[in-house]
Order: structure tokens, then C-alpha cells, then sequence
């Protein structure tokens, strides 16, 4: 029967035209494709499922889909709407701008009385006069005199400038913009908290190889925040163009020196009552004093129980704090077209400010590229012996993928396939990346201290050195909580403007990075994959040269003087090689 039904098929075959051949191979060709992405998409669900990192056990991960803002207009993203919402109010704002203040006339009226005394004169009509005395010149002179009062009325006609909008229509369009603020900073106190009641826990649970990748995540942001600052006080893009009607005003007193202002870090860190710092949002003292709690419930004198149950209630409101985060992030296109119209329509010379936020990405530019171009490979050398700019060609394809995404998140299934087809062991990229993407915010560190720095500059801020260092080290630490979806920092920039002294400007100044922040952020976020990829190949190669006898590890990554990574490294790289499965990738 089979045999028949063989022979069947094959005459059967026969006869179908020629011409139905090639619509036959079109079909077979679309579902060649199908089954190509059905197996990419298996594929990256079985690399994602292989991670030992579960973000899910992460209080600070968060499930965010930003391709759908609201579901009766399907197919419109986050991100589209609140640039189409930021065109519109800038369009508004640039309207209101380029009419100006409206010049009025006004007419004004006065009476003016005037004593006058003259001859009679017998043609005037006296009646219309208060008179109060006819009298003659005396003996030798006939002529009567008349005193009266001449009533004169004066016209005055004077000019006053009205702005194109009232005080009233300004509350109401910044009323939106205002609210998207304030709920903002209202998450920022819990969340620093929070945070760092929770983040030495979440260091313990990540393993010996976590351990050795933290402080070199550190290290990198920490060197990334001091570019940031060194650069956006160098080139000082903000002075290009100041706002002429802010009055120049400084955070510090004269007689305040260098050193006091130095001092001053340690004073904010160690505060003499926690309740008025956490009250005057003093960040650098909060940040201290529960950081402390959090190491100190590691001590075996706090109970197990007692430790779980403080870690699992932070874990907890941390958890709903995230969310919060996301809710407010959906209202960010109302938000924004309040701030940018108000911020538009209040500036008096735009040109200065288009000029300032020129060289502001001329900042970010110079300063992430020579992190990504000078500082990795640098390090790369220093601690592997490689040559980081061959390694950058083998990798470029995930940071790519993430400045066209805009998510670190997002660019995650990609990354693992660029480092698995790079050469990274299964066992360091399936825990290094993950643990990355929602930490290690290289480029995010090195782009605030610019931000603020622009805002200070714009608006003649006088920042003291103190508090120049304050922020490059609230930029380090909070980088690392920053959630990876588009937009989450801008929670953290609010708490920044704050600790540097300019919580007023926090909305003016969101609205003027916003113009540029869809192109900053893909910047920034290149840089913080690019960073993963380093780090993965870096532990890789350290493990690995951890096994040889001639190789010395000094500073927990870099190689040692007379270390001779070339020596036992075949034997010891085909022996780790052998003791691992396969990798499906």
C-alpha cells in the first residue's frame, strides 16, 4: 500500500503545470522563514531560561512594555506618544514664544486746577469759572480784575508690555507638568531606602563570580561619573547660552574655602539626625546611614528571622515602589508637553538655548566615546593583556541593537548570542550580562553630572566643588539602581537637582533635557551594553588566568608584574572548556 500510495503521489506530481512550481517554492521559501524565527524565538526562550540570574527574585525588576501607552490607540508606544505629545507642546510653547508680549496703550486722565487773575474781559463767560474775586486797580487805575479758577483736564498716554499669557493660563498649563514632578520626587526618598537596605543582601546572593564583577562594575561607573563631571565643566555647555532673565545666585557663601566645601561631603554623609536629613532630602546621609543597615542585618548577631523578615518587607515596598515607578512613567507624554510649553513659551532667547543644547550633546559625544574607545580598552589591556578595540569589533552588534532599542532589557537575548559567538564561557555571560543589564549603568553615571551641570549653567548656578562631588557620587550609586526601561532616570534626576540645590529647577530642567533625551538615552544605553560585554570577557579571562601558576591577579581583576598569561593556558582554558555542556546558542 505504501508502495502505491508512493507512485501515486509521484504521477500525481506529474501532472501539476510548470507554472505552479514556482508558486510552490514561494511557499516552501515563507515557511523556510517561519520556521526560522519560530526556532530564533525557541532559541532565545532556551537562552533566557538557562540564566542562572533570575530577575525575577530581583525586588528591582520590573516587567515593562512600553510598545502599547494606552489600548484604545493600538499600536502607538510610550515613547511615540510622549515625543508627539513633547512636538505639540513645544509647538505651542514656540508659538506663544514668537508672539511676544502684547503692547498696550492706555489713556490716562488728570485734572489739574489753576489760579489766574487778568482784566475783565466782557467777551469770556466768567460763568463757566469758580471766580472768586473782581476788584478794580484802584484810584488812578479803572481797570476791574477778575481771580478765578481755570479747571484744566491733562492727557497722558502711557505703554504697558503684557505678557501673551495671564497668570492663570500658565498655572493651568503647568499644572499637568507640575504633578508629573512632584510624584517623581515623591518616589525618590523610599526608593534610595530602600535601595540600599536591600543592595548588600543582593551582593551576597550572586555567587564568587558576582562577587569579583561588582566592583569592577563599580570601578567602570565610578570612572564614567568623573569624565562626566570633568568633561561638562571643561567644555561648560550651559554658558553658551544663559538665561538673561534669572538673576545669578550661588549655593555657597564667600567665605566658604575649598576646603570646607571638601569637608562638607563628609558632614552631609554623617548627619546628626536622620530624621531632618531624610526631611531636607540631605541624599549623601541617607544614602549612608541605611547602607549601614543593610550591611550591619549581615552580622550573625541579628537573628535569621529577624534579618529575613526586615529584607523580605524591604523587598516588599521596594517591589510596589518599581511599580509606582512604571505608573508614573505612563503619564510622562502629558507631563512632558506641559514642561516643554511652559519652558518654550518663558524663554526669551531660544537661539541661545538650541546653541547650549548643541554643545551639551557635543559633551555626551566626547565623553562616551572616549569611555567606550579609550577607557574599556585601557582596562581590557590591563586586565586580560587584549586588545580591547579588536574586542569591540567581535561585540559591536549588541550595543547597536541597544541604541536602537533604547533598552538594555530589551537588547538582552541579543547579547547573550554576540558574547556566546564571541568566545565568552556559557557559565560567566548566562550571570554576567543579566546581572548588568539591571546594574551596571555605565553610561547613565557619566551622562548626570552633565545634565546638572548644563541646568547650573544655564541658570547662572553657582555649584561649589563639594557639591560638584556630591553629585558625581550620587551619580555612581544611584546608576545602579536605575530601573533598565526607557525614562527611569528621570526619577533619579529630580533627586540629583535636589542634593545639588536646584529642587526648584527640577521641572524646567527635565523639560530641557527631554528635547534631546530620545537621543541621549540610546547613547547612554550602547554604552552600558558595551560595558556588559567588556566586563563578561574580562571576568572570563581573569577566571581563567586564575588557574595558572605563573599569572598574578592584584586588585581582584588586573594582572600582576612577571605574569606570564601565556603559560599553561591551552591545558587550563581545554580543561574548564571540557567540564561544561554544550552551549545550544
Amino acid at each position: 500500500m505504501a508502495t502505491n500510495d508512493k507512485k501515486a503521489i509521484a504521477s500525481t506530481s506529474e501532472l501539476v503545470p510548470m507554472g505552479k512550481d514556482k508558486d510552490n517554492n514561494e511557499l516552501l521559501e515563507e515557511k523556510g522563514k517561519e520556521t526560522n524565527d519560530i526556532e530564533a524565538e525557541e532559541e532565545d526562550r532556551d537562552i533566557m531560561a538557562e540564566i542562572d540570574y533570575d530577575p525575577n527574585d530581583d525586588a528591582m525588576h520590573v516587567d515593562f512594555d512600553e510598545d502599547q501607552w494606552l489600548p484604545c490607540i493600538p499600536g502607538l508606544s510610550l515613547t511615540m506618544a510622549t515625543i508627539i505629545f513633547a512636538i505639540i507642546g513645544a509647538g505651542v510653547g514656540i508659538v506663544i514664544a514668537l508672539v511676544g508680549p502684547v503692547e498696550e496703550m492706555n489713556q490716562n486722565y488728570m485734572m489739574d486746577n489753576m489760579n489766574v487773575t487778568e482784566p475783565f474781559d466782557p467777551d469770556v463767560e466768567y460763568g463757566m469759572y469758580k471766580i472768586n474775586d473782581v476788584y478794580s486797580g484802584g484810584y488812578m487805575n479803572a481797570t476791574q480784575y477778575v481771580k478765578y479758577v481755570m479747571e484744566q483736564t491733562q492727557t497722558s498716554i502711557s505703554t504697558d508690555m503684557s505678557e501673551p499669557l495671564s497668570d492663570d493660563w500658565m498655572k493651568i498649563i503647568s499644572f499637568p507638568g507640575t504633578l508629573w514632578v512632584n510624584a517623581l520626587k515623591l518616589l525618590v526618598l523610599p526608593l534610595i531606602i530602600l535601595m540600599m537596605v536591600v543592595l548588600p543582601s543582593r551582593v551576597d546572593e550572586i555567587g564568587f563570580i558576582g562577587k569579583r564583577a561588582i566592583p569592577l562594575y563599580l570601578f567602570t561607573s565610578t570612572c564614567a561619573a568623573i569624565q562626566g563631571t570633568c568633561w561638562a565643566w571643561i567644555i561648560q555647555p550651559g554658558n553658551i547660552g544663559k538665561q538673561p532673565t534669572l538673576e545669578e545666585r550661588t549655593l555657597s557663601d564667600d567665605d566658604v574655602t575649598e576646603l570646607d566645601a571638601f569637608l562638607n561631603i563628609f558632614y552631609n554623609a554623617v548627619p546628626n539626625n536622620i530624621v531632618m536629613a531624610m526631611a531636607d532630602l540631605t541624599i549623601l546621609g541617607v544614602i549612608v546611614f541605611f547602607l549601614g543597615i543593610g550591611i550591619l542585618l549581615r552580622k550573625p548577631n541579628v537573628k535569621e528571622e529577624e534579618r529575613n523578615t526586615v529584607l523580605n518587607f524591604s523587598r516588599a515596598i521596594l517591589r510596589c515602589c518599581m511599580m509606582a515607578v512604571v505608573w508614573i512613567i505612563w503619564f510622562t507624554p502629558i507631563g512632558m508637553a506641559s514642561l516643554v510649553c511652559i519652558k518654550i513659551a518663558s524663554t526669551e532667547n531660544l537661539e541661545s538655548l538650541l546653541a547650549a543644547l548643541g554643545f551639551y550633546i557635543l559633551t555626551v559625544l566626547i565623553g562616551h566615546s572616549i569611555h567606550v574607545f579609550g577607557f574599556y580598552p585601557l582596562t581590557f589591556f590591563a586586565t586580560t593583556r587584549g586588545n580591547g578595540w579588536r574586542w569591540f569589533t567581535k561585540i559591536y552588534e549588541a550595543p547597536l541593537l541597544a541604541f536602537a532599542t533604547s533598552s538594555s532589557a530589551a537588547t538582552l537575548p541579543r547579547s547573550l548570542q554576540v558574547a556566546d559567538k564571541a568566545g565568552v564561557r556559557r557559565s560567566i555571560y548566562q550571570f554576567i550580562l543579566p546581572l548588568g543589564s539591571a546594574i551596571n549603568m555605565d553610561g547613565t553615571a557619566l551622562g548626570f553630572p552633565i545634565m546638572v551641570a548644563l541646568i547650573a549653567q544655564l541658570n547662572d548656578v553657582e555649584l561649589n566643588f563639594g557639591t560638584v562631588i556630591v553629585v558625581m557620587i550620587l551619580s555612581v550609586v544611584i546608576s545602579v539602581g536605575t530601573a533598565p526601561i526607557p525614562n527611569a532616570g528621570m526619577v533619579y534626576l529630580t533627586m540629583l537637582f535636589t542634593a545639588a540645590g536646584m529642587g526648584d529647577l527640577a521641572g524646567e530642567g527635565i523639560a530641557t533635557l527631554f528635547v534631546l533625551d530620545w537621543f541621549v538615552d540610546r547613547i547612554e544605553t550602547a554604552v552600558n551594553v558595551t560595558s556588559d560585554q567588556f566586563v563578561a570577557k574580562i571576568i572570563d579571562e581573569v577566571s581563567l588566568n586564575a588557574e595558572k601558576k605563573h599569572v598574578k591577579i592584584v586588585c581582584g581583576c588586573c594582572l600582576g608584574p612577571n605574569s606570564n598569561i601565556n603559560s599553561e593556558y591551552d591545558q587550563a582554558a581545554t580543561s574548564i572548556k571540557n567540564s561544561e555542556p554544550e552551549a545550544d546558542v
